[in-house]
């Protein structure tokens, strides 16, 4: 009986601490969107070769035909883990190449890019971050318009 009992107990206690870790693990995410759980760190997800899939402003997704998004598809950023940035494409018929640097704010909430003709960061808010999805949100701080980006691997 004593066996029984402390059987139970302990099944008990175990019970609880998976659920008390599921809820801490669900509740800190960071990200509006998601992920709620990931096992890849946030570099390790950001980095990698991103396409706009999707753009809005002031929450109304910009309308895109077939030549647009042939257009947009040839237009990439690449993020690597060891803080390198490279924004790369067809820019009105021309070849574009850019370099920079990558950053998180401290909490990881944003994500910064200097561009190497830019002066200092340019923060993003990080709406969702997976290792196949990037959406950030940018406001403008004269218009106050929102911009917000979702990024598929190219």
């Amino acid at each position: 009986m004593k066996k029984l009992f402390l059987c139970i107990c302990s099944f008990k206690i175990v019970a609880v601490a998976v659920v008390v870790t599921f809820v801490w693990a669900v509740s800190s995410c960071k990200y509006d969107d998601g992920p709620k759980i990931s096992l890849a760190s946030k570099k390790s997800r950001a980095a990698n070769v991103w396409k706009i899939e999707k753009s809005f402003t002031n929450g109304t997704e910009n309308p895109c035909d077939q030549a647009c998004k042939n257009e947009r598809d040839k237009f990439i950023i690449v993020i690597t883990k060891d803080g390198n940035v490279m924004v790369k494409g067809l820019l009105f018929d021309q070849l574009y190449d850019s370099f920079g640097e990558w950053q998180f704010n401290s909490d990881k909430t944003k994500i910064g890019i200097k561009m190497e003709c830019q002066a200092e960061f340019l923060y993003y808010k990080i709406l969702r971050l997976k290792s196949e999805e990037l959406w950030t949100e940018y406001t403008d701080p004269i218009t106050k318009e929102k911009y917000e980006t979702h990024r598929i691997p190219a």
